[in-house]
């Protein structure tokens, strides 16, 4: 799926340590009825964020607290916060659905994803 939203960029999200998670969450974002459009671009601020955000990998754990600082670092306007905000809900969901989520209060290392 992601060679079909990513065709010139699908490498790279594919070569990353976040790729299985990023089709996973893909494939939930499709399967809840989000347009191609809206799953792309919830695919490229979430691949941003989880890329930039400092020791993050793909079995390091989030927590609620952190996932809202990694993704508020690109709320620099208005229109930035609904897109950031609304992709940190998404995935917010997402890793609840995977019963990975974690108290708004704990520290990333309280839980593990996978």
């Amino acid at each position: 799926m992601l060679c079909t939203l990513f065709p010139r960029s699908s490498s790279e999200y594919e070569r990353s340590c976040f790729d299985l998670e990023l089709t996973d969450f893909c494939n939930r974002l499709q399967n809840a009825g989000y347009s191609k459009d809206n799953i792309r671009s919830h695919l490229r601020r979430l691949f941003k964020v989880l890329t930039h955000a400092k020791g993050v990998g793909a079995d390091v754990a989030r927590s609620s607290a952190f996932l809202h600082r990694a993704f508020g670092r690109y709320c620099t306007g208005v229109r930035l916060s609904q897109d950031f905000r609304g992709t940190e809900w998404a995935y917010g969901r997402f890793l609840s659905s995977e019963r990975v989520a974690v108290d708004p209060q704990e520290e990333p290392s309280a839980a593990r994803i996978h």
